[in-house]
């Protein structure tokens, strides 16, 4: 560990409660009706962490223990430059990379994360493509929104290597998780809320305001859909993803402290996943309760473990059966399968592969080759992405950031399970986030430029994969 005159967690403090106070007033003198939303929100939060930290947490735990979980599921948008919308937790994050990188000791502890050297040789081979890319602005926008992983990354490091407490971290991100999951379900229950909801002031807050100005228009995504419901994502698909994690982050701390609670919570989750009625997402779900259930064949939570799976597949198959869920039946035909926009989709990407293999399309090149391809086809709209998380990379940076990028998922996935087999419980978490993002991947291209999603699973990642010198000591 190491120590400053001035701890750098208290400047951390200071910094991000001056840059909040300006937000603030800034953002107020600019639009009043919005920034009393922003003051709201600030204000409960605070006096909220106040009250039930004043006995237990010193002002650096707060703003580790609370503060940060807040931010991550919060990711409230604040303007910056024209169209682009920063959350206030990409700022606390910026901020903590700006400070740490000045301490004379921070190479010492981050010079043997492997993970990091691996995320350093993705971006630096998307860096490379922005060159030959036909939009270089919004190259340099999407490695800016990719440096939201890095820096969760490094903050997962830092929490590590300063020994504070795990369990206390993701309690609180289940803490803060789970109104979401409530509104979620809240939402899918009656449509007419959400759409109310999409509305008002405090969707643009809460997602992308773009992204929320142009649902009706040219940004048209699924959370329209009334059958379905997103809460903070305008893709359900992506709300998928980010509730299934936070599931896995439940059952973790099940399976490490036995707490009920956590049942509950879980089964928050769960539900808030069903209303998102994502198909591959459902796919994912069984893939990952297999996986880790392969994983516990020796242990003694395999019992646990196989009475959850039979539980919440029970649960699955009986909300499934009722009269709510006709229509995701109707979504897992064979016919609907098969006419799924997504086939045409990969098949203009496999083509563009054939023509370019090394290169990639660059930064906007899909957007400016697919239209045409689109046209001949009345079930394809001009503006559809990959839907795959590995085609979109390729198609940003070519071969090398394709090997890259998958070089840094198999090694997390490949060291998450050797310290889960070494009886590293919390590293569940990380294993079932990893299988997640591998292989909802292949149907939807989502958590890379995602704050909300790319924070929490880099911050999981980080956390519980930072190899400190005590690990190290041990081994030699």
């Amino acid at each position: 560990m190491f120590k400053d005159e001035l701890d750098i967690n208290k400047r951390i403090v200071i910094s991000f409660l001056i840059f909040s106070s300006l937000m603030v007033i800034i953002y107020g003198s600019i639009y009043p009706i919005v920034s009393l939303a922003y003051i709201a929100v600030l204000s409960v939060s605070l006096f909220f962490s106040y009250v039930i930290t004043v006995n237990r947490f010193s002002l650096e735990e707060i703003m580790i223990y609370i503060v940060f979980p807040f931010l991550l599921i919060s990711q409230i948008y604040v303007p910056v430059l024209g169209t682009i919308e920063i959350t206030i937790g990409y700022f606390y994050l910026f901020l903590f990379f700006i400070l740490i990188l000045g301490n004379h000791k921070f190479f010492k502890w981050i010079g043997n994360q492997k993970l990091l050297s691996f995320y350093l040789i993705f971006l630096l081979t998307l860096f490379i493509a922005i060159i030959y890319s036909p939009d270089k602005f919004n190259g340099i926008r999407t490695i800016l929104f990719l440096s939201t992983g890095l820096f969760s990354l490094l903050f997962g490091f830092y929490v590590k290597e300063k020994n504070y407490n795990i369990e206390i971290i993701l309690k609180y991100l289940i803490f803060f998780g789970v109104p979401l999951a409530f509104f979620n379900i809240l939402f899918f229950l009656y449509p007419d809320l959400e759409a109310a909801y999409l509305h008002s002031k405090i969707a643009t807050i809460l997602i992308e305001p773009g992204d929320v100005e142009g649902l009706y228009g040219e940004r048209r995504n699924n959370i329209v859909d009334p059958l379905k419901s997103g809460t903070v994502f305008t893709d359900t698909n992506d709300a998928a993803i980010f509730f299934q994690m936070l599931f896995w982050v439940s059952i973790t701390l099940l399976l490490k402290n036995k707490r009920k609670i956590n049942i509950i919570s879980a089964l928050f989750f769960f539900l808030a996943f069903l209303t998102t009625y994502s198909r591959g997402g459902l796919a994912v779900f069984g893939i990952t309760f297999l996986l880790i259930i392969f994983l516990n064949i020796r242990l003694k939570s395999l019992l646990r473990i196989i009475f959850i799976l039979i539980f919440s597949f029970a649960t699955t198959y009986l909300i499934i059966s009722s009269d709510l869920f006709v229509s995701m039946q109707e979504r897992l035909t064979l016919n609907a399968l098969i006419n799924d926009p997504r086939f045409l989709i990969w098949r203009f990407a496999y083509i563009s592969f054939i023509e370019n293999p090394f290169l990639g399309l660059g930064f906007g090149g899909w957007e400016a080759t697919f239209p045409f391809f689109a046209n001949s086809f009345s079930t394809l709209n001009t503006n559809y992405p990959p839907h795959n998380i590995f085609i979109q990379v390729w198609v940003w940076g070519g071969v090398l950031s394709f090997i890259s990028f998958l070089i840094l998922l198999g090694y997390s996935l490949v060291v998450s399970i050797l310290k889960y087999r070494k009886k590293e419980e919390l590293v569940l978490v990380s294993i079932a986030s990893i299988s997640i993002v591998i292989f909802q991947g292949f149907v939807q291209n989502f958590f890379l430029v995602d704050f909300r999603i790319s924070c929490l699973f880099f911050f999981i990642i980080g956390l519980c994969l930072y190899n400190s010198a005590v690990i190290k000591t041990d081994k030699l």
